[in-house]
């Protein structure tokens, strides 16, 4: 049983591309069961070429975070 403390988790890379996958019990299941990570060196244009291309999904503006990362969700 996956946990806060102990979360199912698995990644891969395609070239500069890294996808992280999580699930745990913490997530409100009503909303989400996952959480995916995409390790990019611009998060902006990702996130261009996505909403641009239509990718479904709900989508939030990149942002600077406080510990040092460029991202969006």
């Amino acid at each position: 049983m996956s946990t806060a403390e102990n979360p199912s988790y698995g990644y891969l890379r395609w070239g500069q591309v890294e996808i992280h996958l999580s699930g745990f019990s913490a997530l409100d299941p009503k909303t989400t069961t996952s959480v995916c990570f995409l390790f990019d060196d611009d998060a902006d244009a990702l996130y261009g070429a996505w909403t641009t291309a239509g990718v479904e999904g709900r989508f939030r503006a990149p942002i600077d975070t406080p510990y040092g990362k460029r991202e969006f969700g």
